[in-house]
């Protein structure tokens, strides 16, 4: 049996939240929405915080360091294949991609979520427990969750995850662990703010090959920028709206 490495990246690993908001940002469990529909969820996120004085990119900003220590190790691969998603539920699909006959793999999943949640019934597949799924198929022979270091994650691994996730390594530790053969990259919309989109493309832009490259596989959209000068003004008009509405009230009292 031969293994070969799949380095899996979620970007919400990046994002720093903290403990006070992630239970506004970061949804838990595999509750994801559609693109179009987390950009308008997104929007009236960013039109609240606006209303309320509130700066979004300074309520959720980036893990600097970590994100230029992954792009470090990605610049030291030769990739077999790669392949960008908004969904990491589609790492099912990039495996079954790069299956062989008498090959297994090792996924080194760097994400702010284990994504090894039970199935719950039949065709109970999304973004929280993809790794489930591979390893009760076989194909993955071992897995290893690399999570960030805060407030938010401890060293032991939560009880909804599934045992057999190993999480002993941190994203330092990754430079000793490849070469990885693969990788899989996945935006992740519904947790990532959009304001961090060109953060995104800088990471993706690595894994799309030049002419004659590696194959590489990409979503539709998965590299358009949420945060332009559309999605600006909706949030403005929003908040608007919100002053308007607040005016009329007060003017009734």
């Amino acid at each position: 049996m031969r293994i070969k490495n799949i380095l899996s990246i979620d970007f919400d690993y990046f994002i720093h939240y903290g403990s006070r908001l992630s239970p506004i940002f970061c949804p838990d469990a595999g509750i994801e929405f559609q693109p179009q529909l987390s950009s308008v969820i997104w929007g009236t996120k960013y039109a609240e915080a606006k209303a309320s004085g509130l700066d979004m990119s300074a309520l959720l900003s980036l893990r600097i360091d970590d994100l230029e220590l992954i792009k470090d190790i990605v610049r030291n691969q030769n990739f077999a294949r790669t392949m960008i998603c908004d969904s990491h539920k589609h790492m099912i699909d990039f495996v079954n991609f790069i299956y062989e006959q008498d090959l297994r793999f090792a996924v080194y999943n760097v994400d702010a979520h284990h994504d090894a949640y039970p199935i719950e019934y039949e065709d109970d597949i999304h973004c929280g427990n993809w790794m489930t799924v591979l390893m009760d198929d076989d194909s993955i022979a071992e897995g290893y969750w690399i999570s960030p270091e805060d407030e938010l994650h401890s060293t032991a691994l939560p009880d909804n995850c599934d045992p057999r996730i190993k999480k002993s390594l941190q994203l330092r530790d990754l430079s000793d662990k490849g070469p990885f053969d693969f990788v899989f990259l996945c935006k992740s919309t519904s947790w990532v703010p959009p304001h961090l989109d060109t953060a995104f493309l800088e990471l993706a832009n690595l894994l799309i090959p030049p002419k004659g490259g590696w194959p590489c596989r990409l979503q539709r959209d998965v590299l358009q920028d949420r945060y332009n000068e559309k999605f600006c003004q909706e949030v403005a008009e929003f908040v608007s709206r919100e002053d308007i509405q607040k005016g009329t009230a007060g003017g009734h009292g």
